[in-house]
């Protein structure tokens, strides 16, 4: 008697599930502030990381969309982050330059996650844990899209 354990092929990717993403700039300053446009093809569920790869290897990618002034993450259509019509109270996200870092610049990276449906993420990952999360989803239910802005020291 022979017994294998076959694993099922993995789904390929919607091409019909997509969008675009674009930041307001590449390049920040202090104090200068971020805004994040998603453009889907389809209804999509959106959550937004910030990934900070200089930070210590266990927690450097923040969850920044869905949040406390902004729940309501399915959208249809062209939208900007923050968006002022939905927010419960006005936010933004303002850039920092991070402390104890001396080069001249720093890279940071949007990472924005869509799903057809809602996914329960967590606030914070570290990279591996975030990619086994997604490995979970399967690869036609999920894109991944990723942006880099850099910011100057002042």
């Amino acid at each position: 008697q022979l017994i294998a354990d076959i694993p099922k092929p993995k789904k390929k990717p919607d091409p019909n599930f997509n969008f675009n993403l674009r930041l307001n700039k590449k390049l920040f300053r202090e104090g200068e502030r971020l805004t994040i446009q998603i453009d889907p093809t389809m209804k999509m569920y959106i959550n937004i990381f910030q990934w900070e790869p200089y930070r210590s290897k266990e927690i450097n990618l923040n969850k920044i969309f869905p949040n406390k002034y902004e729940a309501m993450n399915m959208i249809e259509d062209k939208k900007i982050i923050p968006d002022e019509k939905y927010s419960s109270e006005k936010y933004f996200f303002t850039i920092k330059y991070p402390d104890l870092q001396e080069k001249k610049y720093v890279d940071e990276y949007i990472i924005v996650i869509a799903t057809k449906n809602d996914v329960s993420f967590l606030e914070e990952y570290d990279f591996e844990s975030l990619q086994n999360t997604l490995s979970e989803i399967p690869n036609d239910e999920k894109r991944i899209k990723k942006a880099s802005y850099e910011i100057l020291k002042n």
